[in-house]
Order: structure tokens, then sequence, then C-alpha cells
């Protein structure tokens, strides 16, 4: 009896938080997370690159780009965000099939204050408005993004469902 309190309980916060969300709540994205080693400042840095969900690794991320946001450099206090709706928005290059790793080919995000590239060998750079260099580095990966909840509430739904028939054999 408890097992199928259990279920039901959790089955009904399920269907709630897929069911509660707004019908204007955007487009479903995917973020992929950049980290490097800065070498002209400390410690590393980190962006957060979005695109939408219908992006396939190893394809160019021109058509897909929403927003690239840059952090951790002490020479750009608050970082910086470049978003899709920028006045001379230039975006190239693609993410490798598999992730974690340097990009597939070069990348390009830029818009007419700042340009962040990221190379085949791992080195990248961040650029205010296209001029000198303020960060440069090297061992820059992009990671795969994380999971979506209601994944993570799928495989959680199903655990339960596996302890349910243990309970019942038992």
């Amino acid at each position: 009896m408890l097992g199928k309190n259990v279920l039901a309980v959790t089955g009904a916060i399920f269907l709630a938080s897929v069911c509660a969300a707004p019908a204007s709540a955007g487009p479903i994205v995917e973020t992929y997370t950049f980290t490097g080693t800065c070498t002209d400042c400390s410690g590393t840095v980190t962006g957060i690159l979005t695109l939408d969900s219908s992006y396939v690794l190893g394809n160019s991320i021109a058509p897909d780009f929403l927003s690239f946001f840059y952090e951790g450099s002490n020479m750009i206090p608050g970082g910086f965000t470049i978003g899709n709706l920028d006045s001379g928005l230039f975006v190239t290059g693609s993410l490798p099939s598999t992730l974690p790793g340097p990009a597939s080919s070069d990348i390009t995000i830029e818009n007419l204050n700042w340009i962040f590239s990221a190379n085949t060998d791992g080195s990248w750079s961040v650029a205010p408005g296209g001029l000198l260099s303020a960060d440069f580095g090297t061992n820059g990966v992009f990671s795969t993004p994380e999971p979506s909840t209601a994944v993570l509430i799928g495989f959680g739904l199903a655990g339960v469902g596996v302890l349910r028939r243990r309970v019942r054999r038992a």
C-alpha cells in the first residue's frame, strides 16, 4: 500500500511540474560549459554557450546560437554576455561530436563589443571590440549539457517502480 501512495504522489508531482510550465516559457535550450586556464590572468575562466535544443553536435552553432556568457577573469570584472539579437553579431564554428573536448573547428562569437575565440588546440582568447586581447589561455574545453529536470524525474519514477516491485516480492 505504501508503494502505491509513493508512486501516486511522485507521479502527481511530475505531472504538476510538467503541466505548470507556462506556454510562453520560451524556447527549450541546451547549455554547454566552456572552461579554460587563463595564462595572462589568474585561475580558470568559464563561459556558458546557450543553443537552441535542436542543435546537433558537430554542426555549425550559428543557426542555433542564443547567447554566450563569459566570466572569471579579474581583467573583465562581472564578465559579459553576447546575445543573438546583438548588433554586429558574428558566429562561426561547431562543437565536437563527442564532449568534453575542444572545438571541432575554430569557434568565434562576437558582437560590436566583444570577441570570444576557441581553437581546436584548446587555446582561446577574449578581446574587447576586436582590438587587443583582454584574456587568453590554454586548455579550453566545452562540456556536455546537464540533463534536463524531466529526465531526472523520469529516472526517479522508474526507481520508485523498481522499489515497488521489490516490496511486492518480499
